[in-house]
């Protein structure tokens, strides 16, 4: 025995899925209208590069894809690491000094 609520709760599922369904049904059918017009293009493409290795007459001119709808998403770049910052006169009164051989300037 079920409940009303849980035929409602079942009956607005199966709405939803179906409008899901739909949606993915018409961006199917947007993804293929793209994959079609880009083998088109493709097509035209490579019969026009025949066209001029053969010395025929050039293909007519190639076709316009259509834009997409939805802006592309474009990946984050990684910034550069700022180069580090070197101590100042540390190095050169170490060297200059010849503590970083371990011997005395005057040492022969």
């Amino acid at each position: 025995m079920t409940t009303s609520y849980r035929l409602e709760a079942i009956a607005e599922l199966r709405k939803r899925k179906k409008v899901m369904r739909e949606l993915e049904a018409l961006e199917f059918a947007a993804e293929e209208k793209r994959k079609a017009d880009r083998d088109a293009a493709n097509e035209a493409r490579i019969a026009a590069k025949l066209g001029r290795a053969t010395g025929e007459e050039p293909a007519p001119p190639p076709v316009v894809l259509s834009e997409p709808e939805e802006p592309a998403i474009k990946p984050k770049r990684r910034r550069k690491a700022a180069p580090k910052k070197e101590a100042e006169n540390a190095d050169e009164e170490r060297t200059q000094s010849g503590d970083d051989l371990g011997e005395h300037p005057d040492a022969s």
